[in-house]
């Protein structure tokens, strides 16, 4: 009865997806500052049954200009997207669903971060919507916080290591 609460640890590894357009094109894109692979030790019976969360984990640098030579007329969005429908363990038997691992976006208001967690999905969602073109020079910082087992807890779940690959994207609005 003790081994299913002996979690080790759960990975989730950030596949960035990369965007750069054609000159013609608007420029937006961004890279991993940091935190491109989070770890969870999921250690004792209260994190096994209230979850565990790691604010500010990883910091994206995006930038986003239309190239039309006027600043802020136009906006952009940073969307995610889980690349399974399981979060699968070492042993393929073992999985959790997506919606024990919430994902929340922060950067300035005026940027549209989300304020809210966000479960994750095999659905398209948007962390930051109408976010300000600033031109391609301006760095945005967007600190991307996890938490897992908070809203759905993992309590009934096997003791393995998990992973998941999330895909995030820059879009034109």
């Amino acid at each position: 009865m003790i081994e299913r609460f002996n979690w080790k640890l759960i990975i989730f590894f950030l596949l960035i997806h990369y965007v750069q357009t054609l000159s013609a094109q608007p420029t937006r894109g961004f890279y991993i500052e940091k935190g491109n692979t989070i770890s969870f030790h999921i250690n004792s019976i209260d994190e096994i049954q209230h979850g565990v969360t790691s604010l500010n984990f990883a910091r994206f640098i995006a930038f986003y200009d239309d190239d039309d030579g006027t600043i802020g007329n136009s906006n952009w969005e940073l969307t995610f997207v889980a690349g399974a429908i399981q979060i699968v363990g070492s042993n393929p038997a073992n999985t959790i669903d997506l919606d024990r691992v919430e994902i929340w976006a922060n950067t300035d208001v005026a940027n549209g971060a989300t304020q809210n967690w966000i479960v994750l999905s095999t659905t398209e969602t948007a962390l930051i919507s109408n976010g300000i073109e600033r031109g391609a020079a301006i760095a945005m910082p967007i600190d991307i916080s996890y938490r897992v087992g908070v809203s759905n807890t993992l309590v009934g779940s096997e003791s393995d290591i998990y992973s998941i690959d999330l895909w995030f994207y820059i879009k034109v609005q």
